[in-house]
């Protein structure tokens, strides 16, 4: 395994490209950025037969993989984990099963599907949600941060951070809905290029979540995106959002695994 050069990242993204619902957010990073942003790096390894079978991406406080098949070494996957210390890894669930052990003092383990959104209802309520901006960015990652499922993991200020580097690189955008001034519930695209983009950060304040905020607000982000042709996808760990996604007419599309750092 070796840290990429600008002259594999062609290669590499080909590779991503071959099944990028199982990597999505390394597909559009290392697309979008290629190595020219500095809070990123990249590694690969190649196959007996010079075809490149695994790539790692450490962006900010995450790292994301992807392989194929099971020859690469586990240890040089390990040592860089270590190396990094990141506050989550992602994978594809299989390539998660057989690293978690090895780590598996310091990560809590999570499972998961990916979906493309093909249908979604209309639940209306459009006149209430705006489009954040980048002095939004602080009160969404400390709402964020706040829930243990899906962003404790985070730093606030480096979350934030990163909300407004997609944000001015047009690589996400963040939707809220305001209750007497203050944001209560959330969505956004936490990556997005030419037509694929990934849906996160759904959440609505305790005291409001049983106003259909998050329906809403997952409607409005899903019918903006179809309208401009993206192809739409979604992690979902929950179960009655599962059930929810695929009685609207939406198939899962892969399996996923999140390592979560102990006591994030």
């Amino acid at each position: 395994m070796r840290e990429a050069q600008e002259y594999d990242i062609d290669e590499i993204i080909s590779y991503l490209e071959n099944n990028v619902q199982d990597c999505l957010y390394m597909y559009i990073d290392i697309k979008k950025y290629r190595l020219n942003n500095p809070a990123m790096k990249v590694w690969f390894n190649r196959d007996q037969n010079n075809r490149i079978n695994l790539v790692i991406m450490k962006y900010h406080t995450s790292i994301s993989l992807h392989m194929e098949g099971d020859t690469v070494s586990l240890s040089e996957i390990s040592r860089i984990i270590h190396e990094y210390n990141p506050a989550s890894i992602t994978g594809k669930k299989s390539i998660i099963e057989k690293i978690a052990p090895s780590v598996c003092l310091e990560y809590n383990t999570e499972y998961g599907h990916i979906f493309e959104y093909k249908k979604f209802c209309d639940f209306g309520g459009n006149e209430m949600v705006e489009k954040a901006t980048e002095e939004d960015a602080m009160e969404i990652a400390r709402l964020i941060t706040s829930d243990k499922e899906i962003g404790s993991y985070y730093e606030i200020e480096d979350f934030a951070n990163q909300l407004v580097e997609r944000m001015r690189a047009d690589m996400g955008r963040n939707y809220i809905i305001r209750e007497d001034g203050k944001i209560i519930g959330h969505i956004a695209t936490y990556a997005e290029l030419d037509d694929v983009a990934v849906t996160g950060g759904l959440i609505v304040e305790r005291a409001y979540e049983g106003h259909m905020f998050g329906a809403v607000l997952e409607g409005y982000i899903v019918r903006q995106m179809r309208e401009e042709g993206f192809r739409l996808y979604t992690f979902v760990v929950n179960h009655k959002r599962y059930k929810l996604l695929k009685n609207m007419g939406n198939l899962p599309v892969g399996e996923y695994g999140k390592m979560i750092k102990a006591g994030e």
